[in-house]
């Protein structure tokens, strides 16, 4: 019976993937690129790094926020596809349609599911694809309505191909960000970037120099990330590197006497002054 249902699902899944590829190479060739520079500029990111929960109780606010680069743009939504890759504390939560929360004026934060409904569960590869259709969809008819302005993907695997048939379905420009050397990332750990979704290190390969090429600007998290993405199809031209200093809390810049004291926190953590204390006699930390 499991050899039944993957086969249905093979099947089914291929039943939505093709209309899907169809409705996209369609409306690329119809789209007309504007002809003139908006006076506003809107971004829509396209960021699996935290979850809407994570960043809550992580405190990760700034990460968000900082994306409007002090105003640059006048409003940001950020968009994690699948969040619930990470299982939420409640079973049902996994799947289900998109949900919108408004964090800011002009920060607003979208996540998609891995399963559009509970009860196809049983069918794992036709219920993301339904998942990931509805917020493809959505996401569509956001950046037609809203009139945003560029999209920013945040790896060259799942997320760059996503962001790549957005923005050539409305003639926009696409932003790929690097976050590091997945060359190297493979050659130390053995691990794939998206082990689930590719299986093999060479597909892998044909996905990130599809969209490196493509992209209309690639961003390395640093230097390596840079060479990285030119050693891999990035145009020399076109590519930069973004630091992430601008993701940092504020707190950290604070002078250390207005620093909250976190005194019970490093005892919980089993640390304490002791630990810090310099191997040099006579010279303190």
């Amino acid at each position: 019976m499991p050899v039944l249902l993957k086969i249905i699902d093979v099947i089914a899944a291929a039943a939505v993937t093709i209309p899907m590829f169809f409705y996209i190479i369609i409306k690329m060739a119809v789209a007309k690129k504007c002809t003139y520079v908006p006076k506003i500029k809107k971004l829509l990111v396209l960021d699996m790094s935290y979850t809407l929960d994570i960043v809550r109780k992580r405190q990760l606010y700034e990460a968000i926020t900082c994306k409007d680069l002090n105003g640059y743009f006048s409003h940001v939504w950020t968009v994690h596809p699948c969040s619930t890759v990470i299982p939420p504390e409640r079973e049902q939560d996994t799947y289900g349609r998109i949900t919108i929360t408004p964090l800011t004026s002009i920060h607003t934060f979208i996540e998609g599911k891995i399963g559009r409904f509970r009860k196809l569960r049983s069918f794992p590869m036709l219920n993301f694809l339904l998942a990931q259709s509805d917020i493809f969809l959505y996401l569509d008819q956001l950046i037609g309505k809203e009139g945003i302005t560029v999209v920013r993907a945040g790896d060259p695997y799942y997320l760059g191909p996503f962001g790549l048939a957005l923005s050539g379905m409305h003639k926009i420009p696409c932003a790929l960000r690097v976050a590091l050397n997945f060359d190297t990332f493979y050659e130390t750990t053995g691990h794939l970037a998206f082990p689930r979704l590719f299986r093999r290190r060479w597909v892998e390969k044909i996905v990130e120099r599809y969209t490196l090429k493509r992209a209309d600007l690639v961003a390395g998290g640093n230097q390596d990330g840079l060479n990285f993405a030119l050693n891999n199809g990035a145009r020399g031209k076109y590519s930069t590197v973004f630091r992430v200093g601008n993701l940092i809390h504020r707190a950290h810049f604070q002078p250390p006497d207005q620093r909250p004291d976190a005194e019970n926190i490093l005892q919980q953590l089993g640390l304490t002054v002791k630990c810090f204390q310099s191997p040099f006699p006579g010279l303190s930390l």
